[in-house]
């Protein structure tokens, strides 16, 4: 799924944006069930979803075209900057935690090349994610700077040809499914 949200947001693809707003509005309006029962009445709610739908796929579209439109980096830009400090990270719900954890095994590629920049530590798994980051060119380990260039390349195109995509949004690598 990592490579169906990376895929929407690079090609900028509006109908599969408006899909994935709406699974993430359906998750947020689930996660509302209770609030919803307890403060909000059956006439509220249809307008609450369509204005989480809404906010969810405009903050799917700026994130889509922060590199290539102002007005949309502004408006990241702007939702960053004014994040209260007093906002607590989101949390998995159990099952999900549970997947994520039980996704934390062993990383074995097919190329004994990236296993061996695993071992060196020039490949290594983002904490609690499924996601790989590649070390800068200048810090990798057993390879001369003058060389960090195109080691790093030789990597990227070991993890591409190993169906590995690279998210912008995380800065790491996912195995396409």
């Amino acid at each position: 799924m990592s490579s169906l949200i990376f895929e929407a947001l690079k090609l900028n693809n509006q109908e599969a944006m408006k899909k994935i707003s709406m699974i993430i509005a359906r998750v947020v309006r689930d996660e509302l069930e209770d609030f919803h029962v307890n403060h909000l009445s059956e006439q509220l709610m249809p307008e609450m979803n369509q204005l989480v739908r809404k906010g969810v796929y405009n903050g799917l579209f700026a994130l889509a075209n922060y590199s290539t439109d102002e007005f949309s980096r502004n408006f990241v830009n702007l939702n960053i900057a004014s994040l209260p400090d007093y906002w607590e990270e989101p949390e998995l719900i159990p099952e999900l935690a549970d997947s994520l954890a039980q996704a934390g095994g062993d990383i074995i590629f097919e190329s004994p090349f990236l296993n061996q920049q695993f071992e060196a530590g020039n490949i290594y798994r983002l904490a609690n994610t499924r996601y790989i980051r590649v070390k800068g060119s200048y810090e990798f380990n057993e390879v001369a700077y003058e060389d960090g260039k195109k080691h790093l390349s030789k990597i990227t195109s070991q993890l591409r040809k190993e169906n590995y995509l690279f998210d912008y949004c995380i800065g790491g690598y996912a195995r396409s499914l």
